[in-house]
């Protein structure tokens, strides 16, 4: 018996976390040569259902062992309305004691970073462009993939 009780805890437990959490994410991997350009923008497109409140996150895929620290970028985020958001967002990718900050396995690591609590969103297509705004070289090297994430959203009813 306390199995079973132990085990609906847990049931319920799992559910009520899971309430609000990542609703949209999309990525690319486009990157030829793993580089990326300075100034170069990444285009993220999907639509929200409903209008709804949510905090954005930037997602990057990278090499472990890259030699940077950290890579400055711009967000310009264009509601179905028109209108522009633009942001800008450190991608901290080591510690002052230079470990890494990402979630690594083997050579590949993943970043995500807050760029944007409780952005208010509104039901329509959306397109995000994440942009590159790294000025000690020409490229960023090392770069596998880059996308954005929606967490914790509040849909209005």
């Amino acid at each position: 018996m306390k199995k079973i009780t132990a085990f609906i805890f847990i049931a319920v437990l799992l559910l009520v976390s899971c309430k609000g959490s990542t609703k949209y994410s999309v990525t690319t991997e486009d990157f030829p040569d793993n580089r990326w350009n300075t100034g170069e923008a990444k285009e993220l497109e999907f639509s929200i259902d409903k209008d709804q409140e949510a905090d954005v996150y930037i997602l990057f895929g990278y090499k472990y062992g890259t030699q940077f620290t950290d890579v400055p970028v711009k967000l310009e985020i264009t509601a179905p309305d028109g209108s522009i958001t633009l942001l800008t967002s450190e991608l901290k990718l080591t510690d002052e004691a230079g470990k890494s900050l990402g979630d690594c396995a083997g050579d590949v690591c993943d970043l995500a970073v807050l760029a944007k609590k409780g952005l208010k969103l509104q039901k329509g297509d959306y397109t995000f462009k994440v942009i590159n705004n790294f000025t000690k070289a020409s490229y960023l090297p090392n770069v596998l993939s880059v996308g954005i994430k929606l967490e914790h959203m509040l849909g209005k009813e």
